[in-house]
């Protein structure tokens, strides 16, 4: 009867314990020269890249791009990926002066305080962050957040049922110069800013923004699943359906950063 093995273990420049089981003979090489090439002062991030990313990576797909590979979903789930990932974060680091502590600062939001922010549970957090959706930062054993990755990310679905669909009709009037446009699963409505007038049902959603536009400025909303009928109106123009108004932004500025970057789900 064989001895069960432990698995190695690798801690990435953020903190994260990367697991691996004792990897085939080819990969190993791959391993240690990826390693060696990492800690040659007189090679650059570029030179790791090009190893990483080519044709002699073991771990990749080939089958699509022979001559250089490919990351599919299969080589994001080896951890073997992300421990070569981390070799390259490292000389990136290195070549540019930096350092991790520098490096790490921006992460200070706590699993807590993020799922606060985001309206969701804390599990949900810790669940974004085991499966590499959410970027996190590993200080004395506790997860951190960096803020802007938090609300770039556009997190949700803060409630334990299903969406159901709405209706919304949104538009632009030129003669109040006001306007509303969605962001859906579906895409960005309307497709021009100039369409006076666009009506369509979202079936299936669990985090969508509204932006609101007038002569002073701008507001964007965030909207997500609710137990109860609501209707958000601006001027002529609405969104109707089951939802909650999680998160608001009423600056002008900071609504238009925020729309930029929102992604719907």
């Amino acid at each position: 009867m064989s001895t069960p093995t432990m698995p190695r273990i690798h801690v990435s420049l953020a903190g994260h314990e990367i697991k691996y089981d004792d990897p085939e003979p080819n990969v190993e090489r791959f391993i240690k020269r990826a390693q060696a090439l990492a800690d040659n002062p007189k090679s650059k991030p570029d030179d790791l890249v090009t190893l990483i990313y080519g044709s002699e990576n073991p771990i990749l797909d080939h089958t699509l791009f022979p001559e250089r590979g490919a990351v599919t979903r299969e080589v994001l789930e080896n951890p073997v990926y992300h421990l070569l990932c981390d070799l390259l974060a490292r000389k990136q680091v290195a070549a540019s002066g930096g350092s991790s502590e520098q490096l790490g600062k921006r992460y200070t939001l706590t699993v807590a305080e993020a799922a606060e922010q985001a309206c969701v549970t804390k599990d949900a957090i810790r669940k974004a962050i085991n499966s590499r959706r959410l970027p996190s930062w590993v200080r004395d054993g506790q997860y951190y957040l960096d803020p802007k990755t938090l609300a770039a990310l556009g997190f949700g679905s803060r409630l334990p049922f299903e969406s159901e669909p709405f209706e919304f009709e949104v538009g632009y009037d030129a003669v109040t110069n006001t306007g509303m446009r969605i962001k859906t699963p579906d895409g960005e409505f309307p497709k021009s800013q100039n369409d006076p007038l666009y009506d369509d049902t979202c079936e299936r959603w669990r985090r969508v923004a509204v932006r609101c536009s007038s002569p002073t400025g701008i507001r964007v909303f965030v909207l997500e699943p609710g137990k109860k009928k609501a209707k958000l109106p601006h001027h002529h123009f609405s969104v109707v359906g089951k939802f909650d108004i999680v998160e608001k932004h009423n600056s002008d500025k900071a609504a238009r950063l925020f729309w930029k970057a929102f992604k719907a789900s």
